[in-house]
């Protein structure tokens, strides 16, 4: 078993991709888990707390701002 103190931070950027088969993973290595749906505009948490940081996919490019708004950079800096 992996340390059960460690606790991760997913960003997800649409609902279908989630992190899938990863939770089972998490679950019995008895990890925790937090997750930021960017795409319903959820506020990034503070990442002190955090051991390690998953960035999940999406249907995005870097240059569609405008499309996806929540790729903008936001005021405090994430």
């Amino acid at each position: 078993m992996i340390n059960s103190s460690l606790k991760i931070l997913v960003f997800q950027h649409i609902a279908v991709e989630d992190p899938g088969i990863f939770c089972q993973f998490m679950i019995e290595d008895g990890i925790t888990w937090d997750t930021v749906e960017l795409d319903t505009e959820e506020q990034i948490p503070e990442l002190d707390k955090y051991g390690a940081l998953i960035v999940m996919g999406g249907p995005m490019d870097v240059w569609e701002e405008t499309k996806f708004s929540w790729l903008l950079k936001r005021e405090n800096g994430y």
